[in-house]
């Protein structure tokens, strides 16, 4: 079951207004789909990302660029006087004590801060045209959502219905976007070969995207079985010169 830990509390770079930032403590894949372009719908991963949208100026900013002041405790229930007795005389072992004490030294800001919100797809258009911010590896991060929000039309639910009924770019924009990623592979050390191989049958190169990937068989490469799987669907979709993003697992389990 997916749960989160206690939320740090950060400054908004863009208006200083204190919010909460959570932290993921555990996870998994009950009901989760994973896809040819690397995305996978398991629960709770969108809500823990390095872009975050501030509820309170509307900004986009990188949790890097933002100062965190410290971390909320977890709510205290109030306790009697005869249990707070009996606790000091028992030696309070558990910390009930202590608990109640951190929370009722929060300061209030941080009880009543707003959650950094999970960007959407115009924040993450805001934050590829502030060029200022930006980090090869940031701009790696933001036109992979863009790419996987921009696939999403073409995704489809256990019931087959889709999850988008239109497409969030046109057509030019999506090359683009996949034409921006493949430069940005080449500037890196160590390009993810799978990603840049899937990129390419996206845009239609498929002669390109089989060379990649056609030598993995015959190499150690330290993936996953899912990963092995991704490889698969990619050179199968590939071969058949199909573009489409493609299913390539899904979870045994369900909810």
């Amino acid at each position: 079951m997916t749960s989160f830990s206690t939320p740090n509390i950060i400054c908004c770079p863009k208006c200083g207004k204190f919010l909460q930032q959570r932290r993921l403590a555990s996870f998994n894949d009950f009901g989760a789909v994973g896809w040819s372009d690397g995305y996978s719908s398991i629960f709770g991963l969108s809500a823990v990302s390095s872009l975050a949208h501030c509820p309170c100026c509307h900004g986009v900013f990188w949790y890097d660029n933002a100062k965190k002041v410290g971390t909320l405790p977890r709510e205290s229930r109030g306790m009697s006087s005869i249990t707070r007795l009996m606790l000091k005389i028992t030696g309070d072992k558990r910390g009930d004590l202590e608990k109640v004490r951190a929370w009722n030294e929060t300061p209030l800001e941080w009880k009543s801060a707003p959650n950094a919100e999970v960007p959407s797809f115009q924040d993450l258009l805001a934050a590829l045209e502030d060029r200022a911010s930006l980090t090869p590896g940031r701009e790696m991060i933001v036109r992979r959502k863009i790419w996987w929000e921009g696939n999403d039309h073409l995704r489809h639910n256990h019931d087959e219905t889709r999850w988008q009924t239109k497409a969030v770019l046109i057509e030019e924009a999506v090359k683009e976007n996949l034409e921006a990623m493949l430069c940005l592979h080449a500037s890196f050390s160590e390009p993810d070969t799978i990603e840049k191989a899937e990129l390419l049958r996206e845009l239609g190169r498929f002669d390109e995207s089989i060379a990649l990937l056609d030598c993995f068989d015959n190499k150690t490469w330290e993936v996953d079985d899912r990963r092995r799987l991704q490889v698969a669907k990619i050179l199968a979709c590939a071969r058949n010169n199909d573009a489409r993003v493609s299913e390539v697992w899904r979870s045994e389990y369900t909810f």
